[in-house]
């Protein structure tokens, strides 16, 4: 079994073949993805977005979601419960997979309230897709947190030198929804860190793959500020 409460430096493709058959309790991750601008947008930021989003990998052919990783995906689970982030275009791929397969779905949207201004005379780029895999999987939490969809003003955090980072407080809530304490996690493209942070918060137990060396330094500072965090607050009791 591949190590755990680490991130590791790789290819995802690769590194999901070292984890056992049924091990991993959750599946939680968000693969590089275009933001749909339509074509027809103006930024100013623009190029400066489009430029970060290659330096993670993603181009023009990009299908980092496919058959083959979802296949490895339903191997390692125990029980099949599985969240990823998506757009517009790649939920329909999904979709049928799920269906070919006997998977329950959800489609959750995460809506903006103050999107970038990337599109001229069509719908602004206003939401970001989850979709939720699973067979017999319990939704915890209570009725308001059961809620299936999330409302944020912006998820681009200036702090962290990543196109796409997810607010923590969205990845906790998803913990809280679909894992218990102890559990043990996968984001297969770990970024920034957010989800091994919120693991770290949350007690729940986390394996992490990430291909770009500045990023794993970035996720594991991260990580070693709620350690001292945690440990801070335990010698104020």
């Amino acid at each position: 079994m591949i190590e755990i409460n680490k991130i590791h430096k790789g290819d995802c493709i690769e590194l999901i073949k070292q984890i056992d058959d049924n091990s991993i309790d959750l599946i939680l991750t968000d693969p590089p993805y275009f933001f749909e601008t339509h074509g027809r947008g103006f930024c100013k930021d623009r190029e400066k977005l489009f430029t970060g989003l290659k330096n993670i990998g993603v181009n023009d052919d990009f299908n980092y979601i496919t058959s083959g990783l979802l296949n490895q995906f339903l191997r390692i689970c125990k029980e099949k419960n599985i969240f990823i982030f998506c757009n517009k275009a790649q939920i329909y791929d999904i979709l049928v997979f799920a269906k070919e397969r006997g998977l329950n779905f959800e489609l959750i949207p995460f809506c903006k309230t103050a999107p970038m201004p990337l599109s001229n005379n069509q719908w602004l780029p206003d939401r970001e897709w989850g979709i939720h895999l699973f067979v017999n999987c319990s939704v915890k939490g209570s009725y308001r947190h059961k809620r299936g969809w999330f409302i944020d003003g912006n998820y681009q955090q200036d702090e962290f030198n990543h196109p796409s980072v997810k607010p923590t407080g969205i990845i906790r809530r998803l913990l809280k929804n679909l894992s218990n304490k102890n559990d043990l996690v996968l984001d297969c493209f770990m970024g920034s860190g957010t989800t091994a942070v919120a693991c770290k918060e949350l007690d729940r137990n986390f394996i992490g793959f990430e291909i770009n060396q500045e990023y794993i330094d970035m996720a594991n500072k991260r990580l070693n500020q709620e350690i001292l965090s945690v440990f801070d607050s335990s010698q104020l009791k």
